[in-house]
């Protein structure tokens, strides 16, 4: 699973988890990894995921996009422990299997997980409230741990269904949980997942009522710790 690191002088930021299509990285709101910072361009530079891998391009912006220091003028395919270098902050890119993210989160306990990443997805697998998920190829959802029908579900479709239901797109296991525990729905280029039962938890908060996530959010349903990649 691939993601990206954000730091600024020594000190992590975030984390964000890399999903198929591209991610845009900027300044406006609509990008997927927001940096708000004056030297960084509008839409600085993206992140792509083709058959060769991840590929890093610069969006002919103001203060130019730089790879281990040299400055990007095509694009450049990434490699694990690569540094990306915009303005003053820094992107170090790590691509590590599936294996090993379950591996971190099976060490953990199932409890504390969701605290975990609520305090830390800038420290774990999630991206913090900076980005909207519009961007380009389909998303996925990613269970990370837990019981579910599939272990990556790609969002084709407008809605998506979540719950104990055999007709349900992601179907959780749990005997508590409700035949439909949430929806997932896509609209405009954003993806609002909606509660119907009481177990769905966001960022180790209670989901009441209809949320816009971001590339990297993790959600929780039941004991099922799911990925929006």
């Amino acid at each position: 699973m691939a993601r990206l690191i954000l730091s600024l002088k020594g000190r992590e930021l975030d984390k964000f988890l890399l999903g198929k299509g591209k991610v845009v990285i900027g300044r406006v709101p609509d990008c997927d990894i927001k940096i708000d910072n004056p030297a960084i361009s509008r839409r600085h530079a993206e992140i792509v995921c083709t058959e060769q891998g991840y590929t890093l391009n610069d969006m002919g912006s103001s203060n130019g996009t730089f790879l281990n220091g040299e400055p990007v003028k095509e694009p450049k395919l990434l490699k694990p422990g690569d540094v990306i270098n915009i303005a003053k902050f820094e992107l170090q890119f790590q691509d590590s299997p599936r294996a090993e993210v379950e591996k971190v989160l099976g060490g953990m306990d199932m409890e504390a997980t969701m605290m975990v990443d609520a305090e830390a997805m800038a420290k774990a697998f999630q991206s913090a409230p900076s980005g909207t998920a519009g961007a380009s190829g389909p998303r996925k959802l990613v269970v990370l741990k837990g019981e579910a029908n599939v272990a990556e579900l790609v969002i084709e479709r407008d809605v998506i269904t979540i719950g104990k239901e055999d007709t349900c797109d992601l179907v959780i296991k749990g005997f508590f949980l409700d035949k439909i525990e949430a929806t997932l729905t896509s609209k405009q280029g954003k993806y609002y997942l909606r509660p119907f039962g009481g177990s769905v938890k966001v960022n180790d908060q209670k989901l009441e009522g209809e949320k816009i996530l971001k590339v990297g959010d993790t959600f929780q349903v039941g004991k099922t710790i799911v990925a929006f990649t």
